[in-house]
């Protein structure tokens, strides 16, 4: 994938999904990463477009946050900076 063929936003979305997979031990970057950072940018057209369906977004947000929770997580030992 040439990510420099997405647009910002895209960019943006991939790096932000990238960096909670990283904040929560996850191996890889799931749907649910992606879903997880559309929901947190407030200023994004997807949280816009949920709110315009009518969509719960509390309820929604909570759910995302279950699921990102339950995800395996990697551990190991720590290395020495």
């Amino acid at each position: 994938m040439k990510l420099d063929k997405l647009t910002i936003k895209s960019q943006e979305l991939l790096q932000a999904a990238h960096d909670i997979a990283q904040k929560y031990g996850n191996q890889a970057i799931e749907p649910i990463h992606l879903l997880k950072a559309l929901t947190e940018d407030d200023q994004g057209v997807g949280l816009s477009i949920l709110k315009k369906i009518g969509a719960r977004v509390d309820v929604l947000k909570r759910d995302i946050q279950t699921s990102v929770d339950n995800l395996v997580k990697v551990s190991g030992p720590r290395l020495k900076k």
